[in-house]
């Protein structure tokens, strides 16, 4: 497993701070805006599973074959966990939700979404997922 900066175990990049500037800054920053959660992750979630061996209650002949790194339920075998990103019975669909599949092109575009009222941090963390295609 990688390391998860959006750990819900790992301080926010300014936790502690009196200034809302950085207290810490992860080796590449292209991670700063990442860490931490007031969620549990999906790497902690398989990680649990793996731990309290629950992905044993599903017998992989019998399980959902789960795609993009998600693994079989084990309350349903029939459905997977999946992670952040992607949804359905075998994670190979979008969420539900705000968001869209986007067409790429050969072209530079810009995809821009506005969430809330724009000028203060949200509190009800609302997530949009968007697949380029």
């Amino acid at each position: 497993m990688t390391y998860d900066y959006g750990s819900i175990m790992h301080y926010g990049g300014t936790s502690a701070s009196f200034n809302k500037k950085p207290t810490m800054v992860p080796f590449d920053v292209d991670y700063q805006q990442t860490l931490g959660s007031p969620f549990i992750s999906f790497i902690e979630l398989s990680m649990l599973n793996e731990h309290y061996k629950c992905k044993e209650n599903c017998n992989p002949a019998k399980s959902a074959k789960c795609e993009m790194g998600g693994f079989p339920h084990p309350r349903d075998c029939s459905k997977c966990i999946c992670p952040g990103g992607y949804a359905g019975d075998r994670c190979t669909e979008r969420p539900s939700g705000c968001g869209s599949t986007v067409q790429a092109s050969p072209d530079w575009e810009r995809l821009q979404d506005t969430l809330g009222f724009g000028y203060d941090e949200r509190e009800d963390f609302l997530t949009c997922n968007y697949w380029i295609e």
